[in-house]
């Protein structure tokens, strides 16, 4: 009955978005050309039988085998949607792609981000309308049939040794990046390994291609390419007519995939466009160090293909596979280095992924070849030492082994009982709304639209609430003034959400008040705050409107890399700074190649201290709030309810790693702002800042800002130690309730003491409890502890929440947390 249950399941999806109804036709109508190809086909067979006797020839025991395999393969690769929102920044975008294709939003304009309409695709984000539908969408037709692609090019190898190690590491599950890679540069090979090039396995070829282009930006110009060097050679090898169909074929099926996709056919460029504008900035914006062990192996692996194109080019009789793997293989290794290697600290699988399977395109159309051959087998010994050294040891070679069999079991498991598969992710994502529930949030926001300022958005799913983002939800991707520029006049706009869930945070160590800068200015001056709950303020739309005055100019002058420029004499509540850094030719170049180093900036407050943050150029052109600084969300809550900020006294841009990606003058510009200065409400100070109470304290002492933070997926206060809360409490009986702990970057043997003491007039404190926390010595103490305290106040008194510094002569912890924290 599974069989029959899913198919009424899937049919059951069809009530929902566009992208679900327009793929249904297509199947349809190809289901219908292939029936009727199948008939044309054997129209000129004289009896049935002989058609039966084609068709028995595959339960032979070699084809029987070979299609276990191929099963086999594909649940290594199968990825089922099983995760459920989060708070997390990869969780939560990969549960935003799905919602997108729910609610028909249009790709490059009502949301920008790397991947394409189909970028559901390339998730595991479980998303209950959709589930059915990605399920045999995506792991049925377009997986299985990028597997079935890669096991006809591993038919197509004319070495036996060259087709075992290709099926052997094909076994190996890898991100959806390397793959898709791997299956362009397959399709490119193969479609010129075929006799007749009008067929229908050459238009299926072109059909993945095309998905794939949609599912992620970065993986459109490898097809493009792919197209491109299939055209010219077809028309060069084959016949004059193929170059001009194979491209018009892939051209025709872009656009109705596009279709398919919910889009409209106008959006296309727009979507190529501002894509563009998003990738050109990554390497810029997000580029970070690989992990020790993996630029050798990387330097190597270029090297081997390298080789084993040129002996291709060179080898005599050269067959039109061999030239397309030459040309192809080069260029897209390019774009799978830059995808492994540009965010390089956990990003480096993709290319070691792509690179342990990509060199066997070099074995197809052409004769037995000792040396390529040796060439290839070295190809995966490198990159399995790349992959292990990703992990940075990690994750052994016979771990990886281990994992795969346990991957391949455990997917053949789901996909007997999907419905099972489905309950168990609907019992967790029960779990996740029940510690991320906002209920006051939700009985003012209702149905109402809200946006996110935050990379949390799967709290807003966790909560059910109507989200409706600015085009870049992702503010630390507006890596240009043009992208800054499109969320601003998004709020700006009649379009803009009644309600902002606020929670600015960013990646990198950024400057804060950097990432999406515009939409934080039009925030701060049209967005006045209602309340605040679990770590979040809650921000609704009173535009004031557009100053009539252009901002006064205060400070403008050139500095040099490391030249201090004063900022201590501005005039005026606010002040934007535009700070212009001009890469060189070189700088573009290694940019465009690789990557560029990360700059930074080093700031002095008002108050003696210092902080040091990463920089962006293109994102400082736009302009950033530098004054007040605002340097963490519990900045913003002070901001919003009129308590005490630092002022930033002095500013400098820090030396590069590499002076000659830069000009040597830098252009600065610091321009008042008083109207960006957002309405205040004092009253909510308390609540904004201890959102993670359920009993507010009446004062605080800490030895630093108080800060939000995440342990063990749980929103904690940071108060660093030592640090004293206190609560006014009534006489009588109270309980004492919360959790505490130590983050665990701040794990030191010493440890830190939590106690609570109640202070009473006239009387000697009383020590409620007290407790000794070391993560270093005790396993449970790496957690959130729990407390639950009963205790007796003879008269108005206070409780004093403390943490201090651990005893003895070792480092003690200092970033303690508290959450939860009720007195009853």
């Amino acid at each position: 009955m599974r069989p029959i249950s899913a198919i009424l399941q899937y049919a059951s999806a069809l009530a929902e978005p566009a992208i679900v109804h327009r793929s249904t036709l297509v199947l349809l109508a190809a289901l219908a050309l292939g029936t009727a190809l199948v008939v044309w086909r054997a129209r000129g067979r004289t009896r049935l039988v002989d058609a039966l006797r084609d068709a028995t020839r595959f339960l032979r025991p070699k084809y029987l085998l070979l299609a276990l395999l191929v099963v086999v393969i594909w649940l290594a690769h199968v990825a089922l949607p099983t995760e459920v929102p989060a708070k997390l920044l990869d969780v939560s975008w990969n549960a935003a792609l799905p919602r997108a294709a729910a609610q028909d939003l249009r790709a490059g304009v009502d949301y920008i981000f790397t991947y394409g309409p189909l970028g559901l695709f390339a998730t595991d984000a479980y998303y209950a309308p959709l589930f059915d539908f990605r399920l045999v969408a995506c792991e049925g037709v377009l997986k299985l049939g990028l597997v079935l692609l890669l096991a006809r090019l591993g038919l197509r190898m004319g070495s036996t040794l060259d087709r075992i190690l290709f099926f052997g590491v094909l076994l190996f599950p890898t991100v959806i990046d390397a793959f898709a890679y791997l299956s362009i540069l397959a399709v490119g090979v193969l479609l010129l390994d075929r006799e007749r090039l009008a067929s229908v396995g050459t238009v299926l070829g072109l059909a993945a291609v095309a998905t794939l282009s949609l599912v992620k930006f970065s993986f459109l110009p490898p097809a493009i390419l792919c197209v491109v060097v299939v055209a010219v050679l077809a028309s060069s090898g084959v016949s004059r007519a193929s170059g001009p169909a194979i491209a018009g074929t892939f051209a025709v099926l872009l656009l109705l995939f596009w279709w398919v996709g919910g889009q409209e056919l106008r959006d296309l460029p727009t979507w190529f466009r501002r894509s563009i504008d998003v990738s050109s900035g990554y390497g810029e914006a997000c580029a970070s160090s690989s992990p020790q062990g993996t630029r050798l192996p990387a330097f190597v692996l270029i090297v081997l293909f390298a080789l084993q194109a040129w002996r291709s080019f060179r080898a005599r009789p050269r067959s039109l596979p061999q030239r397309a793997a030459a040309l192809l293989a080069i260029p897209i290794l390019w774009v799978s280095f830059k995808a492994g290697f540009v965010r390089a600290a956990d990003h480096t699988p993709m290319f070691f992924g792509f690179t342990l399977v990509a060199a066997f395109v070099f074995a197809v159309g052409g004769t037995r070849d000792r040396v390529g051959t040796i060439c290839r087998a070295a190809c995966v010994v490198v990159s399995m030492i790349g992959l292990t050294a990703s992990v940075q040891g990690a994750f052994t070679w016979m771990d990886r082994f281990r994992y795969t069999q346990y991957l391949i079991r455990l997917n053949a498991e789901r996909l007997a009982d999907p419905g099972r598969q489905r309950e168990m992710c609907e019992r967790t994502l029960a779990a996740a709304r029940s510690r991320n529930a906002l209920p006051r949030i939700r009985a003012i926001v209702g149905d109402r639209p809200i946006d996110m300022v935050s990379y949390r958005q799967g709290v807003l799913f966790l909560n059910d609430l109507r989200w409706t983002p600015r085009p870049v939800f992702q503010g630390y991707l507006t890596f240009t003034p043009e992208l800054m520029e499109i969320n601003a006049q998004f709020l700006r706009s009649e379009r803009a959400s009644e309600f902002i869930l606020f929670c600015p945070e960013t990646i990198d160590h950024r400057l804060l008040s950097m990432d999406d800068a515009l939409a934080l200015q039009v925030i701060a001056r049209d967005y006045e705050l209602v309340l605040a709950e679990n770590d979040y303020l809650l921000l609704r739309r009173n535009p004031r409107g557009r100053p009539e005055r252009a901002p006064e100019v205060q400070i403008e002058k050139e500095v040099a890399f490391g030249e201090d420029f004063d900022l201590s004499g501005l005039q005026g509540t606010c002040h934007v700074a535009k700070i212009d850094i001009a890469p060189s030719l070189w700088g573009r170049a290694r940019t465009f190649l690789e990557k560029a180093p990360a700059l930074f900036a080093t700031i002095e407050l008002d108050s003696g201290a210092t902080r040091t943050v990463r920089i962006v150029p293109g994102m400082l052109r736009a302009g950033v709030l530098i004054d007040p600084f605002l340097d963490t969300d519990r900045d913003w809550a002070r901001w919003y309810t009129a308590g005490a900020i630092h002022r930033p006294v002095r500013m400098r841009i820090e030396k590069p790693a590499s002076p000659s990606m830069y000009g040597d003058r830098i252009r600065v510009q610091v321009l008042r702002t008083d109207e960006l200065t957002p309405r205040t409400r004092p009253e909510l100070a308390a609540e904004a800042m201890f959102s993670q109470f359920k009993t507010f304290p009446a004062d605080a002492t800490t030895s630093a800002p108080v800060t939000s933070a995440v342990m063990r997926r749980q929103d904690v206060l940071l108060v660093t130690a030592p640090s004293e809360l206190s609560f006014d409490v009534a006489p009588g009986r109270h309980t004492l309730s919360g959790r505490f702990g130590i983050l665990p970057s701040d794990w030191q043997p010493g440890g830190a003491d939590f106690s609570a003491v109640l202070r009473s007039p006239g009387r000697e404190d009383v020590v409620v409890f007290h407790v000794h926390v070391d993560p270093t010595r005790r396993e449970l103490d790496q957690r959130l502890k729990y407390l639950k305290v009963e205790f007796e106040a003879p008269g108005p008194a206070r409780l004093l929440l403390r943490t201090d510094p651990g005893p003895g002569n070792e480092p003690p912890s200092l970033a303690t947390v508290w959450t939860a924290v009720a007195i009853d």
